[in-house]
């Protein structure tokens, strides 16, 4: 059994102890589906609204070939990869298996995910009007393709235009602020703000913003067997929220543990207690949803990260579709079959409305931009890919590299924050355990 098996198996004994307790015509017609028959299973992750535009889909997939059934198996994102782990290790991926590329490491070998090059190379599978660096983004370490994009995810900072504007500091260029203009901008704005507002929350610990930081830097995230940077820029990170937070610019060392969650419900910016916090760029209309009722008048907006030495250092992430390697022929077919509809199909995109990051294909984008009820965080979020998508750097996640990199990177900072540890130290430690927690 390989490698990947090998850990994937034990990782699910683990995992049961803690259960227990550009522009071209769509190919994917009705016609060149029909004669499809039988069922394949299908899993994502997703909460209410996401789940019923996906049933949307398959339904109207469903109808265009009557004798196809999906099987929906849907998951929120706690519970998501634990059960794809546990599924892969048993040999029982779902055929149509959502995927991310920063977990695809996990999972990108042929035993387990299908290599899809020859499908995109016969023109059984359609990847028309999706971006070459996107493509490449559902590759594995071996170079052969394991996921197609469906959508475009990054991180943002979401910034709460009312507040920022009601303190009279004159805002930032978003186009060219550095990493220092943007604290001068933060320390400046916190001496305006009423009490129980910080200018910043959530910064420190967020992955993606120390991303941002050590690529602006020109340093990797990761390279070949470990960690890509080293513990001076670590140390600079932790330094600079350490004078913010000093300062009152910044979440205090309690407010910043108490806001672990990722439920939009219970972060700070969407309570009107923030003016910036680093979150999913597609995520603006729900968090907006909430400031209606926490704050009235309120209005937030995107913000792209500052600049470095060397520039910007965003990664965008990739959500797409992978089959898994077990799909049996019939199976395998209408896996194909509804990748192709997902991706190509003008009515599909449309009912998704890129919820999940914004839409793959090139021509939806812009359709989607266009349409009457586009609301302005969808608009905002497709304006800031066309900038995010000509400046990021990409990173290759090794397998259980990011997950190593968030839990190392928020404890190393809180150790900090409360005075357990200095930020040398810290670096030092995170630095470690992140390449020991990737072994």
């Amino acid at each position: 059994m390989n490698a990947k098996l090998n850990g994937l198996k034990t990782l699910t004994s683990v995992l049961a102890l803690s259960l227990t307790g550009m522009v071209a015509t769509p190919v994917a017609t009705a016609e060149a589906q029909s004669g499809l028959s039988g069922e394949a299973r299908y899993s994502w992750w997703g909460g209410p609204s996401r789940n019923e535009k996906t049933y949307d889909v398959i339904e109207l997939f469903e109808s265009e070939n009557p004798g196809v059934s999906i099987v929906r198996e849907p998951s929120d994102w706690s519970g998501y990869w634990q059960k794809v782990n546990v599924q892969a290790a048993g040999s029982n991926l779902p055929c149509i298996v959502q995927m991310q590329n920063r977990w695809l490491a996990n999972y990108d070998d042929p035993s387990i995910l299908l290599p899809l090059d020859d499908l995109v190379a016969s023109g059984n599978l359609d990847l028309t009007g999706i971006p070459k660096p996107l493509i490449d983004s559902g590759r594995g370490e071996d170079g052969k393709l394991y996921m197609v994009p469906t959508g475009v995810f990054f991180y943002v900072m979401l910034m709460n235009q009312s507040l920022a504007e009601s303190t009279g500091i004159a805002p930032f260029d978003p186009d060219s602020v550095t990493w220092e203009e943007f604290k001068t901008w933060l320390l400046a704005v916190n001496e305006k703000l009423p009490d129980g507002v910080d200018a910043a929350g959530g910064m420190p610990v967020s992955p993606e913003a120390f991303i941002a930081y050590v690529q602006s830097h020109g340093q990797k995230v990761f390279s070949e067997g470990g960690v890509g940077f080293d513990e001076a820029i670590v140390t600079d990170w932790f330094n600079y929220w350490e004078e913010l937070r000093k300062a009152g610019a910044a979440q205090d060392a309690d407010s910043l543990v108490e806001e672990r969650s990722d439920l939009i419900e219970e972060s700070g910016i969407a309570n009107g207690r923030l003016v910036v916090q680093p979150r999913p760029a597609n995520r603006l209309d729900a968090h907006q949803a909430v400031l209606d009722t926490a704050a009235p008048g309120s209005n937030l907006d995107i913000a792209l990260y500052p600049l470095g030495p060397d520039g910007a250092g965003e990664d965008v992430g990739i959500n797409g579709i992978s089959i898994a390697a077990g799909c049996e022929a019939g199976a395998r077919d209408i896996a194909v079959a509804y990748t192709n509809f997902f991706l190509q199909d003008e009515r599909a995109a449309n009912i998704y409305s890129s919820d999940n990051g914004v839409v793959a294909v090139d021509r939806f984008q812009e359709a989607q931009y266009k349409m009457p009820d586009a609301t302005d965080g969808q608009k905002e979020q497709i304006e800031a890919l066309r900038v995010v998508s000509k400046r990021a750097k990409g990173v290759f996640y090794p397998t259980g590299a990011y997950q190593a990199l968030k839990d190392s990177l928020q404890s190393a900072y809180e150790r900090v924050a409360f005075g357990r540890s200095t930020p040398e130290e810290a670096a030092a430690n995170m630095i470690n355990e992140i390449n020991r927690n990737m072994k």
